[in-house]
């Protein structure tokens, strides 16, 4: 899922690149001298692009996950494995109902990929995040996620996994550096503000307010950015600076300064925006 409208700002500006995992990880050995790692966000199915290179390690959510995405609680109580009868004809309703939950797939898929020799890791909080953190720590060296939230936890170098092509693994590559570089270029930062007023995963976000307004807020306006990216580094600047970042938020809004007024929208920033 992810942030409303990223991907789609992010082509805008730069397509990627569409190249097989294997030449990708050939170019990695030759500019390093070692394979390509790669952190894998689990809730892909990505086990088959073991074969293009031989460093992978999926990552899972963990237990620090936020409760409540898009609306849905995410947590509940722990999982206990269980093994059902052999046969599917003798499997009760209620494993065929457990069959089917998250926590039993995550549990099979761990070891379906453990079989394969590939390792699986259980991040502290969100597992796209935990990917991000782990190449920023150069401890891997690209994240593979269909995740746009894997830009504003700040990855570099991101895989898209696309349909594979005579037989090979294939890949859309999207660096941040290149993104940084385009007109109009997107930032860490950027993904941040949008994040904020378009919503996402974490939050609705701003009401009325479309990933195209806020990417439009983030050009014309950079300063909206780069404070509300300082208070999200800095808690303890937030009870004082909040309020006059909302303020300065909502004057804009109310002026034709992105192309037209948006009174509505400006009234939506209430005193608990943002969440």
């Amino acid at each position: 899922m992810g942030v409303k409208g990223l991907w789609e700002e992010v082509r805008k500006v730069h397509p990627g690149r569409d190249v097989s995992l294997a030449e990708l990880n050939a170019e990695h050995v030759e500019s390093t001298g070692r394979p390509m790692r790669i952190a894998v966000d689990a809730a892909i199915d990505i086990y088959k692009y073991k074969f293009g290179t031989d460093h992978l390690v999926c990552v899972y959510d963990g237990p620090g996950r936020v409760a409540v995405k898009r609306g849905h609680r995410t947590t509940g109580p722990d999982y206990k494995p269980y093994t059902s009868a052999a046969a599917s004809s003798l499997r009760s309703e209620t494993e065929k109902t457990h069959e089917c939950e998250y926590k039993h797939m995550v549990y099979l898929s761990k070891m379906f990929l453990g079989y394969l020799g590939i390792h699986t890791y259980d991040a502290p909080g969100e597992g796209e995040a935990e990917c991000a953190a782990l190449e920023k720590a150069g401890l891997v060296d690209a994240v593979m996620t269909s995740d746009g939230d894997a830009f504003v936890f700040g990855a570099r170098t991101i895989l898209w996994a696309q349909h594979a092509k005579d037989g090979e693994a294939m890949v859309r590559v999207f660096k941040t550096e290149d993104l940084e570089a385009a007109k109009p270029r997107l930032t860490q930062r950027i993904f941040l503000l949008v994040a904020i007023l378009a919503g996402g995963d974490y939050s609705k976000g701003l009401r009325g307010c479309s990933p195209s307004l806020a990417f439009k807020i983030a050009e014309k306006k950079p300063k909206h950015c780069g404070l509300l990216w300082t208070l999200a580094r800095n808690p303890s600047l937030r009870a004082a600076q909040l309020p006059k970042w909302r303020k300065c938020l909502a004057e804009d809004l109310r002026t034709s300064v992105f192309g037209q007024k948006y009174p509505s929208i400006a009234d939506s920033l209430s005193d608990k925006s943002p969440n």
